[in-house]
């Protein structure tokens, strides 16, 4: 029993001794954990974009009683296009409602140069002339709703909304002076697809494809009593840089 008792203390004057020891070794700094930043949508942002845009026209001639030697002129049609550059800024805000749901509103104007001069192909010629043609399209500005699909930091959306127009035509017939121009702003409606990538916490980028459409309107000819119905539809593919000002909870500092 003494031996037994002997031993028993033994072992605790060696752990206390140990621990003695442990506390006097210095403990070493708690280990700094960051979370990384989750993504988020919502915000406003702003930016520029770039692109190149196509009017596509197409001229009736109504049906309307016309003057002679022209009134065979009357219902015809054709078509023509013009192609060219726009570039402008726009702005707008996101909402990511759900884990993978995003919705928005976005405005966005633009300059463009899509222009096209032609001649008149048709056989029947205006006091035995080809009149000259010209198209263009100077302004877009659309205003639209955005909604898309996210994956963390990219973005599949469409887009539809209200588009406005400005157009210039122009005819001139060698045989009559002056010559008619006519300009006019049209609004319309707007369809669009795209993709976003956010290349930097607060930089996106995004490539995408608008439908502008116009309708038909009525464009009055070289002084004559009669008119042309013109139809103008707007085709537009562009590249656009967007900084989002807030882009969810910042990082989160963790320690163990």
């Amino acid at each position: 029993m003494k031996k037994i008792l002997l031993a028993c203390v033994a072992a605790i004057s060696f752990a206390s001794g140990a621990q003695s020891a442990d506390l006097g070794v210095p403990r070493g700094g708690l280990d700094t954990v960051v979370v990384a930043p989750s993504f988020n949508w919502t915000g406003f942002y702003a930016g520029a974009h770039i692109g190149l845009n196509s009017l596509s026209g197409r001229y009736t001639y109504l049906t309307t009683p016309l003057p002679a030697p022209i009134d065979a002129l009357a219902g015809q049609q054709f078509s023509r296009s013009a192609g060219g550059v726009l570039g402008g800024v726009q702005i707008g805000y996101n909402w990511q409602a759900a884990p993978n749901l995003v919705v928005g509103l976005e405005g966005a104007v633009s300059l463009s140069s899509a222009r096209s001069n032609f001649q008149r192909p048709l056989t029947v010629t205006q006091f035995g002339a080809p009149d000259n043609f010209r198209i263009a399209n100077t302004f877009l500005g659309n205003v639209a709703v955005r909604v898309g699909y996210a994956a963390g930091r990219a973005l599949i959306f469409g887009k539809f909304g209200l588009a406005v127009g400005t157009f210039s035509f122009r005819e001139a017939d060698p045989a009559l002076a002056p010559e008619a121009n006519y300009n006019v702003t049209r609004a319309g409606l707007l369809l669009g697809v795209g993709a976003e990538y956010a290349i930097m916490q607060n930089v996106t980028i995004s490539a995408e494809y608008n439908y502008n459409y116009f309708g038909s309107f009525a464009t009055r000819t070289t002084g004559l009593a009669f008119d042309i119905r013109t139809r103008a539809d707007v085709h537009v593919g562009k590249i656009s840089i967007n900084y989002l000002f807030s882009t969810g909870p910042a990082a989160v500092v963790a320690r163990y």
